[in-house]
């Protein structure tokens, strides 16, 4: 997953910021708020596959490209913890 681009495939684009955020969790960044966001996204990528996910448009795609957002914000430090300073 990390080596594939996402090229327009949601799956992709969420599964980046995914493995991002349990790596800043790992790190002991506070997950607090983005836990429901990333049990949400989990639940997501655990059921479907990047091939059927390619093909999502509209609403199907938003809530994709909406949790993978929050979590980008997160791994950037606009929300959550901050940037780890170590």
């Amino acid at each position: 997953v990390i080596n594939s681009a996402p090229k327009g495939n949601a799956y992709y684009n969420l599964a980046h910021q995914y493995i991002a955020a349990e790596l800043n969790f790992l790190r002991g960044a506070d997950p607090a708020d983005v836990q429901s966001t990333f049990d949400s996204a989990t639940q997501l990528l655990n059921t479907y596959t990047p091939a059927e996910v390619i093909g999502l448009k509209g609403p199907a795609k938003k809530e994709w490209t909406d949790l993978a957002s929050i979590l980008d914000d997160y791994n950037n430090g606009y929300t959550g913890p901050g940037h780890c300073t170590k």
